[in-house]
C-alpha cells in the first residue's frame, strides 16, 4: 500500500510551487494589503483574513531577492499555516491539487538559502514544482 500525499499547487511567476494540502488553511483573492515600514523586502505588509491579521509575503522575492514582481501581478493569497503561525504567500494563479508517491530533492543549482525553503520537487506534466518546506516560510529572517 502506497501512502500518498496531496499537495496544492500555484504558480508565482513562471514558476510552479506546492505546499502540502494539510499546511494550506485557505485560497483567497487578494485582500487589502497593508504596508509595515521596516519589513524585510519580501514581506509585503499584513492582511486581515477572516479577522485574522496575517503577514503577506511575496515568496518570488523571497526565493529570488533581486525579482522586480509587484503586488499588482498577484491575484490570490495561499494562506499557510504551521504550528498555529499563519502567513499569506502571495500567487498568480492556483493551478492544481496532484497526488504523489515520490518526491526528488532540491535541485543542487539552488542556493543555501533557497535549499532550506525547497524541501522537495516533482516533475508534473513535464514541469518541475518546487514543495516548500512550511516551517521555513514562517522562520523570521
Amino acid at each position: 500500500m502506497s501512502s500518498q500525499k496531496q499537495l496544492l499547487t500555484w504558480r508565482t511567476g513562471n514558476q510552479r510551487y506546492a505546499l502540502p494540502l494539510e499546511s494550506c488553511r485557505e485560497v483567497k483573492e487578494l485582500a487589502t494589503v497593508y504596508h509595515l515600514p521596516h519589513a524585510p523586502p519580501y514581506v509585503l505588509g499584513v492582511a486581515n483574513l477572516r479577522g485574522d491579521i496575517v503577514t503577506v509575503v511575496d515568496l518570488q522575492k523571497m526565493m529570488e531577492p533581486t525579482s522586480s514582481a509587484r503586488l499588482s501581478d498577484v491575484s490570490i493569497l495561499v494562506r499557510v499555516k504551521h504550528n498555529e503561525q499563519h502567513v499569506a504567500l502571495c500567487a498568480n494563479a492556483l493551478t492544481d491539487i496532484v497526488s504523489i508517491d515520490s518526491t526528488e530533492p532540491p535541485p543542487a543549482s539552488l542556493t543555501e538559502a533557497q535549499r532550506l525553503l525547497v524541501s522537495e520537487v516533482i516533475h508534473v506534466a513535464g514541469e518541475i514544482i518546487l514543495i516548500l518546506n512550511p516551517s521555513e516560510i514562517l522562520r523570521p529572517r
